[in-house]
């Protein structure tokens, strides 16, 4: 395993890292698992990096290209020229969920996070700080799993109530029509509770099982968040995702689906995104290393023969 020691947040870097993937694949097509900042760039790329058939030149800007075509009376397919038009791109879905359960508590924390926080034990200015940006992702999804639960009970216990009086059958369609009367504080929890916190739990349950219709579900819900909270990254990653499927043949699109979430254990209910499946090797990968900085030498060693590494392990261990 042979890493690639560049930061993957600029133009020129991520050219590095696909140039480096490419030229050591010999597939159709190229399966890269990527998150935020570097889907964003590298869907850019996609979009606007060509190289000329006729004089190999190559070009960062579509209308560049297009003008070099004209300059030269050149009759060529524009697509079949895009320098990685065999790459696809797959969200890092680790990194969406521990998004969206930033969202939910910056949506939610004035209203009832911060109230629950403190009844839960986060009582200082600093810890109240930790807890609001979710510092801890494992007990952020604690409470997050809490008050769904709780607002829950407090919610369908009004609507039940109102069912037994008014002597209606309590359903869904009901339940709904109940909503839309009540003040607009039962409004926005009932929103958050029954929209957002379910779509969140949902997804979850979709990474865990990789199951992709339960995924593409939730995220189809919990998106609008990024645009009523600015979410910028996750907004114009999320679009290009639905937007690269849409246009996928059918057993690309097959295979995306069913390669979103991979479970390293082969357990059906313990699958997780490809970004920490990632995170989880370069932990292991920095526990055979020494205290302190790690250089550029000690990565590709240990990289190298990592392998080799947890057989001896084993054995002496």
């Amino acid at each position: 395993m042979q890493p690639i020691l560049v930061n993957p947040c600029s133009y020129k870097s991520l050219e590095t890292v696909l140039d480096t993937i490419v030229a050591k694949t010999e597939k159709q097509w190229v399966a890269i698992g990527c998150d935020g900042l570097p889907f964003s760039l590298c869907s850019k790329m996609i979009e606007n990096y060509f190289i000329c058939p006729h004089c190999n030149e190559s070009f960062t800007k579509k209308v560049q290209f297009i003008n070099h075509i004209n300059q030269e009376n050149l009759d060529i397919e524009i697509e079949n020229c895009k320098k990685y038009k065999n790459i696809l791109l797959i969200p890092g879905m680790g990194h969406i969920d521990i998004n969206n359960t930033k969202a939910l508590f910056k949506l939610m924390w004035q209203p009832c996070i911060k109230d629950l926080a403190i009844l839960l034990g986060w009582k200082s200015p600093k810890a109240l700080t930790s807890c609001e940006h979710c510092t801890d992702h494992h007990k952020a999804t604690q409470i997050l799993d809490i008050l769904f639960e709780s607002l829950t009970s407090e919610l369908l216990k009004i609507f039940v109530k109102h069912c037994h009086e008014k002597k209606q059958q309590p359903d869904i369609i009901n339940l709904y029509a109940f909503a839309k009367k009540q003040p607009k504080q039962y409004q926005f929890l009932f929103k958050c509770t029954f929209t957002y916190l379910l779509a969140w739990k949902l997804l979850k349950k979709g990474m865990r099982r990789g199951n992709f219709h339960f995924m593409k579900m939730s995220m189809d819900k919990l998106s609008g968040l990024y645009y009523g909270l600015n979410m910028t990254t996750y907004m114009d990653l999320w679009f290009r995702f639905e937007k690269m499927m849409a246009r996928a043949p059918e057993d690309v699109r097959s295979f995306l689906e069913h390669n979103m979430c991979m479970s390293q254990s082969g357990h059906p209910s313990k699958a997780e995104g490809g970004d920490f499946i990632l995170e989880s090797t370069n932990k292991k990968i920095k526990s055979f290393m020494p205290y302190g900085v790690p250089t550029d030498e000690r990565w590709t060693r240990v990289c190298n023969n990592i392998e080799h590494i947890e057989q001896v392990s084993l054995k002496i261990f």
